[in-house]
């Protein structure tokens, strides 16, 4: 018996002595005995996967890395890239730098067009919109240079007028060795000389008006158009003709009465016209009713 409880101690044995619950010597708890779980020390439960990398949704899968830091790195590398590029492109501060064009560059054929956009009030209404959106200034010359060349190709270009040189072509032969103030002067004179007579065959030759100033529109604007005004002037006012000379047979009374009539129907004859000479006026046309007889 002595060996039996010796080989199995009392369940309740005195304070301090060994077996008790609590006590110093005393066996441990059995519900406390088991080892802790693998959820309390961190790991995963045994036979599950470990977890997967985090994937952004539409991440492109070139972006991926190995692991969540290889991931991010990818990423940092990628808007690094953008970020250097969109510098590199340099927005411009006004819209005033979309229209510096290095014509050198441009197709020979559009080069005066473009040349002209700087003030082009369209082009600086586009170009404003362009700032807003913030696009690059490179860009947008490109897109102009495109689109100007399509429409020359199609044909949507008139021809391109230099106003100094058409000037220059309109200078009467008298005021060659004029200064260059009066030169500017003579071809204003002769320009107001084409656009009077279209007014005068409005007014006196029933042109329609709506016609008048298309033609006007359409044709002051070059050396030939004014020549044209000037060519059919002769023709309506006879000054393009040969006229008889005495002893040569002809009705010279008539001949005259024609030139008389042609004088007084230049523009420089209408009482309205800035250069309107109201002696000479009354000289032709007291001449005029004395061949007339009126």
């Amino acid at each position: 018996m002595r060996h039996l409880i010796e080989r199995y101690p009392p369940a309740f044995a005195p304070e301090g002595e060994g077996g008790a619950p609590g006590g110093d010597g005393g066996q441990a708890d059995p519900g406390n005995s088991q080892p802790e779980s693998n959820e309390a020390a961190g790991a995963s439960p045994a036979g599950d996967p470990p977890a997967e990398p985090y994937r952004p949704d539409g991440l492109p899968e070139t972006m991926y890395g190995d692991n969540d830091h290889g991931t991010i790195d990818k990423m940092a590398e990628a808007l690094k890239g953008y970020r250097d590029r969109d510098a590199q492109r340099q927005l411009p501060e006004t819209a005033e730098a979309y229209s510096q064009f290095d014509l050198e560059s441009a197709p020979e054929e559009i080069r005066p067009m473009i040349g002209e956009l700087a003030s082009d009030p369209l082009f600086g209404k586009v170009s404003a919109i362009a700032l807003e959106r913030g696009v690059p200034v490179g860009d947008m010359q490109a897109i102009t240079l495109s689109l100007y060349s399509a429409a020359h190709e199609a044909g949507l270009f008139e021809q391109h007028i230099d106003p100094a040189q058409e000037r220059s072509l309109l200078l009467p032969d008298s005021a060659a060795t004029l200064p260059k103030e009066q030169q500017d002067q003579a071809i204003d004179q002769r320009l107001q000389a084409n656009s009077d007579f279209v007014d005068l065959m409005v007014q006196n030759a029933g042109l329609d008006k709506a016609v008048g100033e298309h033609a006007k529109l359409m044709l002051m604007d070059t050396a030939a158009g004014n020549r044209f005004f000037e060519w059919i002037a002769g023709q309506v006012q006879g000054t393009d003709r040969a006229q008889p000379q005495p002893g040569q047979g002809g009705n010279t009374g008539a001949s005259r009465r024609e030139q008389l009539r042609a004088e007084l129907a230049k523009p420089e004859m209408q009482p309205g016209h800035r250069m309107f000479d109201r002696a000479k006026y009354d000289a032709l046309e007291s001449e005029y009713r004395t061949v007339v007889g009126n």
